[in-house]
């Protein structure tokens, strides 16, 4: 069986088509799988400052019932001065109330502090994730676009051998096909003599 020109170049067209089709498909699905990666490293950030604003409720809940607690011992501490007959309004009870609170303060101070620096760990936490994910989904579109360009250029390779063989649609060479290879026939014009040129295969 002889495929001439005209069939070569139809075939060139249609692999033209299903490289530019693979390579469009290809893009989808790398633009896809960045898209995936990027709601992943989103929703790592939405949990990382869900876990700031926790640790910052929780310090602050921590802190305010560590001054509540000062509070009380301090008013014990007044309470027992008083039981003993030391006037309550005195120096030396105002001193040492006011080293209780003193220490309790630093106490919640510290505390704050803490879950400060938590809550910050998880703010940073969230701010790389969404980096990351921007990064995935730039990285994702890149790749999308270095696949679309490159099928483009093999689809364009096709297209021009394409061309060539269309061109030679009328007295271009023709391919023989056997039981297990394809052989490239010498170019042979028609002649003017029609039955000549059917003896040659035209």
């Amino acid at each position: 069986m002889a495929i001439g020109s005209a069939g070569l170049a139809s075939a060139n067209y249609m692999l033209a088509f299903g490289t530019l089709f693979s390579a469009n498909e290809q893009a989808k699905g790398e633009r896809l799988q960045g898209d995936f990666e990027r709601n992943q490293f989103l929703r790592n950030a939405e949990f990382a400052d869900i876990q700031a604003k926790d640790a910052t409720s929780r310090g602050a809940l921590a802190a305010s019932r560590q001054r509540a607690e000062i509070g009380k011992v301090v008013g014990g501490q007044r309470a027992a001065f008083a039981a003993n007959g030391i006037d309550a309004a005195s120096r030396s009870v105002s001193d040492v109330a006011a080293d209780t609170t003193l220490k309790g303060e630093l106490d919640a101070i510290t505390i704050e502090s803490n879950a400060f620096r938590e809550a910050f760990g998880f703010r940073v936490e969230a701010a790389e994730s969404r980096a990351a994910g921007e990064a995935a989904r730039a990285s994702s579109q890149v790749r999308a676009g270095n696949t679309l360009i490159t099928g483009g250029l093999n689809a364009g390779q096709f297209i021009a051998k394409g061309f060539e063989f269309a061109s030679k649609s009328n007295n271009g060479p023709s391919v023989k096909i056997g039981t297990g290879s394809s052989q490239l026939l010498e170019s042979r014009p028609r002649t003017g003599n029609e039955r000549f040129n059917t003896r040659r295969g035209f």
